[in-house]
């Protein structure tokens, strides 16, 4: 038996799972770890850091083993809320970002919280009036400076569209040089970096089951937003540099775009979904990593012979929601999802167009669209290792903790 999960059959599947509860997740520690050193080589060919992306997998041990395999190449977290950088910051890490802004005082508490507690907590901002409320917060509870980072757009803006994430107020180098002599009016609010997330490249899979032209299309457009952020990074470094002004780092690119922002004036990458490899980056033509991750649904009904219905249902990923946000079925190959019920709700049908025969409990292998996001549905992962069951893990949720 092949002892990587990818390559497990339907049968080594139904021996793995027995005396399993179903549903559940699991977690190949052998391909996770290998999918750490992928992306820990691709970041040393060009000595860049590598900050983990939490929100990919919302599991505090996959969090503190990839670190650890990743030792020096693997420094900080980059967080999606300050309540899961505390509570993260409470399971021993001291280098946290958050990469989206608040506009809470009782966020800002907690983060005085971890400074005074030792950890550093740098939240991330773009407009003026993010200035000018935390500027005005945070001196009514501390006299220390808050460290902040500048979000900047990095969407690529063509034939009028606007392809990538509408995030932040900063769209171009002058909005980036309006913004840093805006900021320094708030002497208490201290610029340790920049953040420049290329979604257009790192979140567009360009070898999806669609029509050619579609492809080469999308493959155009991850070709020319590779120059257009390659362009504008140089543009914040040299504002930076005639401005006198030093940051920490630099921080871009995703899973999706790795291999290209390495060689980008950044000074480190972000990656994260990558870990578990969900089937939206068996889609990518420049992907280093395996699928790492899959749940497993035990049948429970059956409607008709050529059907089966499995327990639980939903695990459709956020995005714009087409096909390649669904979960996928990784065994048994000849079941297909019914069009007008897809992942159904808290149950799902399958059609079964063979002559194999399924008994009650068998199970359903899927895989999800995204990584972290299912792991919202689960108490706690089950870790597998050369192909043998070797414990649990507890998800964020199975932690109690549920963050925004």
């Amino acid at each position: 038996m092949n002892k990587l999960l990818r390559h497990f059959s339907y049968s080594d599947w139904q021996e793995l799972a027995k005396g399993i509860k179903l549903p559940a997740m699991f977690v190949d520690l052998d391909q996770f770890e290998a999918n750490v050193l992928a992306l820990k080589k691709i970041s040393d060919s060009t000595q860049k850091k590598l900050r983990l992306a939490t929100k990919s997998l919302r599991v505090p041990y996959l969090i503190h083993h990839a670190l650890k395999i990743g030792s020096s190449t693997y420094q900080g977290l980059m967080c999606f809320s300050v309540d899961e950088a505390l509570a993260l910051f409470g399971e021993g890490h001291k280098d946290l970002l958050v990469a989206y802004p608040t506009s809470s005082l009782d966020d800002l508490k907690k983060v005085l919280q971890i400074q005074t507690a030792g950890g550093r907590c740098v939240l991330a901002f773009d407009h003026s009036c993010h200035f000018s409320w935390a500027a005005n917060a945070w001196s009514k509870i501390s006299s220390s400076k808050l460290d902040i980072c500048l979000d900047c757009d990095a969407s690529l803006k063509i034939f009028g569209l606007h392809l990538g994430v509408r995030r932040s107020s900063i769209l171009s180098a002058a909005d980036f040089s309006k913004r840093l002599e805006q900021l320094s009016d708030y002497p208490n609010l201290k610029l340790t970096g920049l953040l420049h997330y290329d979604a257009q490249i790192a979140g567009l899979p360009d070898r999806a089951d669609e029509f050619i032209l579609i492809q080469k299309i999308k493959e155009w457009i991850r070709k020319i937003s590779i120059l257009s952020v390659k362009k504008e990074r140089l543009q914040f470094q040299k504002i930076l540099q005639d401005k006198s002004l030093t940051v920490e780092f630099i921080n871009g690119a995703g899973t999706g775009s790795i291999d290209s922002g390495v060689h980008d004036p950044l000074s480190e990458v972000t990656a994260g979904s990558g870990l578990l490899h969900s089937h939206l980056f068996d889609k990518y033509s420049n992907c280093h990593t395996f699928a790492a991750q899959f749940f497993l649904l035990p049948i429970t009904r059956f409607p008709s012979e050529q059907m089966v219905l499995c327990q639980s249902g939903g695990f459709i990923s956020s995005g714009e929601t087409d096909k390649n946000k669904s979960p996928e079925i990784h065994l048994p190959k000849n079941l297909k999802v019914i069009s007008s019920e897809n992942f159904g709700e808290v149950q799902t049908p399958f059609i079964n167009n063979s002559e194999q025969k399924f008994n009650l409990g068998d199970p359903v292998i899927c895989r999800p669209a995204k990584a972290g996001e299912v792991m919202e549905r689960f108490n706690e992962v089950i870790l597998v290792r050369a192909g043998k069951i070797i414990g649990q893990a507890p998800t964020y949720r199975g932690l109690g903790f549920n963050f925004f």
